[in-house]
């Protein structure tokens, strides 16, 4: 049965003891063994067995549906992990206790009732953990220590397996102890495992951080730190076959799916140290193994024999995965992008690497002499033969785009898009950059993101700051979170000296009014650890300044995503967990966003980007922008928002982003003409003296705020103002949803060929986009006849006009009745953009609300009537009905 129709026959059933998630991944015949015996076993215990498929292609899944007809079987449609896995397992799971269950485990008689029973015994234990064997009856490790550097050092040398019975050095796989008595340990494997229900009710499911390995640690680690401890139990045996394979495996193969396992492994690694010890655990950690492989590759590459040469291949290759796993996680900061179909096996950039350079002296060794007429061209060839071309020769005419790197990276880039996570290249480009399209016309570069415009988002490559970056290696890393802890304290301690004024008042009234000096917000910090943000007693103003304390304790940072409550943390999606890999920040990208009204998509999202793109030089410059962003933005805070409002007469619909495109292809479904129009502070100046402008803005369906002018003049008329519903932002987010809707649009205006190749970048981007027509602008009266015939017949829904206010909203009004489509709207020079003919204003200008200060820039002859004069003299007269109102 399908997980759906076996949730809904276990609702009106009692809840069983036992739930058993098993996580299958190609293991077919395993699997079936495995059921086949915990049936046998069960011991009378009521369970439901749970299996969670990952995608396997041998057929494991039809298996189930077949010969197993009562168990919960979850298909995942893709290889999520084991700790992914296990979670979708845990989300359907109605047993008091949750079982952990590896395919290739057998429970022994008795082992599962026993389990039950020592957990109805002690409440106090959250996790229990078996005696694993393999089928000769050989002991494997079953209850551990936690990692460290001294047990990672002491596994490495040798010295554990060498005095296994010494409790220092045997400390690690507890080989000291009798396996015959039962004891509490740090965690078990997860190939058998018994979980109380409340600890993972109160501590969490596994972290999806972990793709395989150290999930189970991480567990257990948060289970013993929630108060709850850890059992080994020797009396509870289960058949492992897990540990037998593993001793089959002499050395690492380069080729074999080992390396793959390897790799996982150390990034698992990172990612515990760093979200357990922090960062300078991980690098520690990481330099660690990394300089015992250096040492044993040196001591073991020049010896003739195959079985040291083969130690020093292994070493060789495990310091290339080490340098890939700290690059992929970011010094174990994120989660790297997980494997799909579309990623060939053994193509790890560490192994291309490897064999490249193993290749390249293995031939430069085996090379014999040539004479260097042998490697010339013929006497009189003007160039050589196109085959025999060098590659910084070959002409790439032929490869605009980059196509090479498309054909040669685009799997790894659709896997991580896949997962929901940006590009694993170049972590520094945000998610929408892309490059300069005359530098991709002449073959520069090539790998792209999601970017859907080429010109006006492009972005310089910088091969020198990268070689600089790679050079530094994880020095890099440490300056970079030293120099980010460095300013957060410099600031606090700045701030707090300037401000003791202020905060010694503050602080006197709250003990005066409130009898104590702080109130304590529990908040989610970095990793989800709560902590106390503090503000002071009374709720007045200047109460928020104690959150400074909170900065130099290190609890915040000045710029980091908003510190979430409990709730909200639980309720983060999966894309959005990289947030909590950094400190919350007083100042946040979403936040300022809001703050000028341009906070458009999720704000999951936004912090992702974040963080991927986190550097000093990004903290420094969100903080400098934040000052003209709280100064420009915001506007009537605390009160409702009210459906509408008006400036000089012109009624403005106060909506969001996402709202107001919802509308227009709800609109554009029905037969009614819908005018749509966007105002500005110029437009606002253009109507207060225009009559027919002012007639066709009163005749729109709706009038949406257009710029930061709008909002600085909400603030003045303390009018909360719900977003900057601008043209150019608002057309993407048009053409993804009317590419999904299937609603023609119709572009009309800018000059000859601005609309073909704007309507062509934005159906490159959206493949479903369909355009009905295209025409430029430029037509006389006498063409306009045939014009207005060629909009009708082309069956568009929506129609964007680009003639620029006032002409084109007077324009559609005059020849409203000669227009059918249904949804009409003025959008100024919103082809110019993004047809690429001018360039728009850098991401970080527009989230404080200086774009014009670009155009200004761009354009100053023609622009600096509008801006210069136009915008004082639109907030003098606001300030002016501001005063009126007021009477």
């Amino acid at each position: 049965m399908t997980a759906d129709t076996a949730a809904a026959a276990a609702a009106a059933a009692p809840a069983p003891d036992v739930s058993v998630v098993v996580v299958s991944f190609n293991t077919r015949d395993l699997l079936r063994e495995c059921l086949q015996t915990l049936a046998r076993e069960a011991g009378g215990v009521t369970y439901e067995t749970i299996v969670v498929d990952n995608d396997s292609k041998d057929g494991s899944a039809d298996m189930i549906a077949a010969e197993f007809p009562e168990v919960v079987l979850i298909r995942t449609g893709k290889n999520l992990g084991f700790a992914a896995a296990n979670n979708r397992g845990f989300a359907v799971a109605k047993g008091r206790y949750v079982v952990l269950l590896n395919s290739d485990a057998f429970l022994k008689p008795g082992a599962l009732p026993l389990s039950v029973k020592k957990m109805d015994a002690d409440p106090a234990i959250g996790i229990g953990g078996a005696r694993l064997i393999g089928r000769d009856d050989s002991w494997q490790p079953s209850g551990r220590l936690f990692p460290s550097l001294l047990n990672e050092f002491l596994m490495l040398s040798g010295l554990a397996a060498r005095r296994p019975k010494s409790p220092f050095f045997g400390r690690f796989d507890r080989t000291w102890a009798s396996q015959d008595e039962a004891a509490e340990v740090d965690w078990v494997p997860g190939a058998y495992s018994i979980i109380r229900r409340e600890v993972l009710e109160k501590v969490g499911y596994f972290d999806e951080a972990f793709f395989l390995y150290y999930e189970e640690v991480d567990l257990c680690r948060r289970t013993k730190n929630a108060g709850y401890t850890v059992w080994y139990w020797p009396d509870v045996v289960v058949v492992h076959l897990g540990g037998e394979s593993s001793k089959t495996l002499k050395r690492l193969s380069m080729s074999s799916s080992g390396s793959q396992l390897t790799l996982w492994r150390m990034r698992a690694g990172l990612l515990y140290y760093r979200k357990h010890h922090g960062f300078t655990g991980a690098w520690l950690a990481m330099q660690l193994e990394s300089r015992w492989h250096s040492i044993r590759f040196r001591k073991n590459r020049g010896s003739g024999d195959p079985e040291r040469k083969a130690k020093a291949d292994e070493s060789e290759a495990i310091v290339a995965f080490l340098a890939q796993a700290w690059r992929e996680t970011r010094g174990g900061l994120v989660s790297p992008p997980r494997p799909c179909d579309a990623r060939p096996a053994g193509e790890d950039r560490a192994l291309r690497r490897h064999h490249h350079q193993r290749r390249h002296r293995d031939r430069r060794r085996r090379r014999p002499a040539q004479r260097r007429d042998d490697r010339a061209p013929a006497h009189g060839d003007a160039r050589r033969a196109p085959d025999r071309q060098p590659r910084r020769h070959r002409d790439r005419s032929q490869d605009p785009g980059g196509d090479h790197h498309r054909r040669r990276f685009g799997h790894r880039r659709e896997c991580g898009r896949a997962e929901g996570r940006p590009p694993q290249f170049d972590r520094r480009r945000r998610p929408g950059d892309d490059q300069d399209p005359e530098a991709a016309a002449r073959g520069r570069g090539g790998m792209r993101t999601e970017s859907p415009i080429p010109g006006p988002l492009g972005r310089r490559p910088r091969p020198v700051r990268a070689a600089l970056r790679r050079a530094m290696g994880p020095w890099g890393m440490v300056v970079a979170e030293g120099a980010t802890r460095l300013l957060d304290i410099v600031l606090s301690l700045s701030f707090l000296a300037i401000l003791s004024p202020v905060l010694l008042v503050r602080a006197a009234l709250a003990l005066a009014r409130e009898r104590r000096l702080f109130d304590r917000s529990p908040r989610a910090g970095r990793y989800r650890e709560l902590f106390d943000l503090l503000s002071f007693a009374g709720g007045a103003r200047f109460s928020s300044l104690a959150a400074l304390f909170n900065v130099l304790k290190g609890d915040l940072s000045f710029v980091g995503p908003r510190a979430l409550t409990a709730g909200e943390a639980e309720r983060v999606p999966i894309r959005g967990v990289v947030r909590f890999d950094v400190r919350p920040g007083l100042i946040s990208p979403w936040g300022l966003r809001k703050k000028t009204g341009v906070a458009y998509g999720d704000e999951t999202d936004v912090d992702a980007e974040f963080v991927w793109g986190e550097t000093v030089k990004g903290d420094v410059g969100l903080l400098a922008r934040a000052v003209p962003g709280f100064v420009l933005g915001g506007g009537g805070e605390g009160k409702s928002a009210p459906p509408e409002f008006s400036i000089f007469g012109v009624r403005i619909v106060n909506t969001t982003m996402t709202e107001a495109v919802d509308w227009i292809l709800a609109r554009s479904r029905e037969e009614e003409a819908t005018p749509v129009a966007f105002v500005n502070p110029d437009c606002l100046n253009i109507a207060h003296g225009n009559a027919a402008y002012r007639e066709a803005l009163a005749a729109a369906a709706r009038v949406l705020p257009d710029g930061i002018g709008i909002h600085l003049a909400c603030r003045i008329l303390e009018t909360p103002l719900l977003a900057n519903v601008n043209g150019t932002d608002l057309f993407p987010l048009l053409c993804e949803k009317a590419a999904a809707e299937g609603a023609p649009l119709f572009l009309l205006g800018a000059r000859p060929g601005v609309a073909e190749a704007a309507a062509r970048t934005m159906k490159e981007r959206f493949p479903g986009l369909l355009v009905a027509g295209v025409r430029d602008g430029y037509f006389s009266a006498e063409e306009e006849g045939a014009v207005l015939d060629e909009i009708n017949r082309s069956g568009a829904r929506v129609l964007l006009v680009a003639m620029g206010a006032p002409r084109q909203e007077v324009w559609l009004h005059e020849r409203r009745d000669r227009i059918s489509v249904p949804v009409r709207m003025g959008v100024g020079g919103l082809f110019d953009f993004y047809s690429g003919r001018i360039r728009r204003a850098p991401q970080w200008m527009r989230d404080v609300g200086l774009e014009w200060v670009y155009r200004l820039m761009q354009e100053p002859g023609r622009m600096w009537r509008r801006y210069v004069v136009g915008n004082p003299l639109f907030l003098f007269r606001v300030a002016g009905e501001a005063r009126r109102r007021k009477r």
